[in-house]
């Protein structure tokens, strides 16, 4: 919601584009942060459940590798090269596919004993 309503919303307004600019990747770097928390939860969650063989045979822990890989990714070319942005938007996108992948997917049921 940020990316889609708040940076456009801050344009619009007449703010300094370097002004917009730096707000937006502040943003980025958080969504990315509270991503990256929510996947190590997640994968935690399922090697306790599954086992840790669940990450990589299981289509929600290859997902969840997956975000994991692309939040690692975009935190290394921000931080580690400093390469252009469109590659960090790359790992983001990445992420967001991921994310709606998961979602999509039924929650899994076991039954209890």
């Amino acid at each position: 919601m940020f990316h889609v309503g708040l940076v456009p919303a801050l344009k619009v307004s007449g703010l300094a584009p370097l002004l917009v600019q730096d707000i937006a990747g502040q943003i980025d770097r958080w969504l990315i942060g509270v991503a990256l928390l929510g996947l190590l939860t997640q994968l935690a969650v399922l090697a306790r459940v599954d086992g840790l063989a669940a990450w990589w045979r299981q289509f929600r822990g290859q997902m969840l590798l997956l975000g994991f890989g692309a939040c690692v990714g975009y935190y290394t070319l921000r931080y580690g090269i400093s390469v252009g942005e469109r590659w960090q938007l790359l790992c983001f996108l990445v992420l967001g596919f991921s994310g709606i992948v998961l979602v999509a997917q039924p929650v899994p049921v076991k039954a209890r004993r």
